[in-house]
């Protein structure tokens, strides 16, 4: 009863549950399923985009069991950022704009488990990363760009399919694309990110992690050296350490890469999936769709995984 009153509550608040909008009414005799089914029916009928599908899925098992994959599972907290996001102000925190401007056209069976929505494959996943998690220190620090360096083929002279080099599709991948106009100073900050990784990296590879307070001393005079390009910009301490641009895009990351995989495609695309993705998955692009979606084939059904980022 006590989550039904917060659904309640929450109806009463939102300003688009109203009758000339989402039209969501609670009902105590329905089960989870049953009105989580129907809310995100609502919202897919009404907007006419597939935002809904980029919710991300639950980083545990979920306790509200035969939910359909293409419906969020609201019951629990997501250490995820969606693709399709936006901030306060309603702008989107990923400037992804996969299927242009289409609008979709979902269709339900007669029970609501299953949708239907037009769109094409792409390509299929031929090797996957491992799960990123949201609160590791050695791993956001080394793991995460040294095994996406190796699978992404990021060092490597071969130019991408767009003609890019792959060090440029590696970290533009990490944050999840940006906008033309970013680009230049986004990828000045990736080379200032690069940089201090490398030393953080050299703190691991000698062992240091192993002794706590060694490291963290090492760490932090690492972080003030930093701090310190900042007041004397292009001088000594700007060449040893990447300065605040180490950090705002460390910040993109940060935003990006938690709860997800990176993975290669069979016709060579490299992107940040969801945490869900597996070797043989679909990369599939839909009507009205921001951001591809990745979707496994179950028998003559296919299941929603997640959202993914494709460069």
């Amino acid at each position: 009863m006590a989550q039904a009153n917060r659904g309640t509550t929450l109806c009463g608040l939102a300003n688009d549950s109203g009758p000339n909008r989402l039209d969501v009414k609670p009902d105590y005799r329905r089960n989870k399923v049953e009105t989580y089914t129907d809310v995100a029916k609502s919202i897919l009928l009404k907007y006419r985009n597939l935002d809904l599908l980029s919710v991300p899925h639950p980083s545990r098992p979920s306790t509200v069991v035969d939910v359909p994959s293409w419906v969020p599972d609201w019951s629990l907290p997501q250490k995820q950022a969606s693709f399709s996001a936006r901030d306060l102000s309603g702008n989107r925190l990923f400037q992804l704009k996969a299927s242009k401007n289409t609008k979709a056209d979902p269709r339900f069976s007669l029970d609501d488990k299953l949708l239907s929505v037009n769109g094409i494959f792409i390509d299929q996943a031929t090797s996957v990363g491992s799960l990123h998690e949201t609160d590791t220190e050695t791993v956001f620090w080394t793991k995460v760009p040294k095994e996406q360096t190796i699978l992404s083929g990021a060092r490597s002279r071969v130019q991408y399919a767009n003609g890019e080099k792959m060090l440029n599709v590696f970290w533009q991948t990490l944050i999840g694309g940006c906008a033309p106009t970013e680009y230049n100073e986004l990828r000045h900050q990736f080379l200032g990110f690069n940089r201090i990784i490398k030393r953080f990296r050299m703190l691991h590879w000698v062992g240091l992690q192993n002794h706590r307070k060694t490291y963290l001393a090492a760490s932090w005079a690492m972080l003030v050296n930093s701090a310190m390009s900042d007041v004397f910009h292009e001088s000594l301490a700007s060449l040893l350490t990447g300065g605040y641009a180490t950090w705002t895009f460390a910040t993109r990351m940060a935003m990006a890469v938690p709860q997800r995989r990176i993975v290669k495609t069979r016709k060579g695309y490299v992107g940040l999936a969801a945490g869900d993705t597996a070797v043989n998955d679909f990369v599939t692009l839909v009507q009205g769709g921001q951001v591809p979606l990745i979707l496994r084939q179950v028998g003559y059904y296919w299941q929603l995984v997640g959202d993914a980022y494709v460069t």
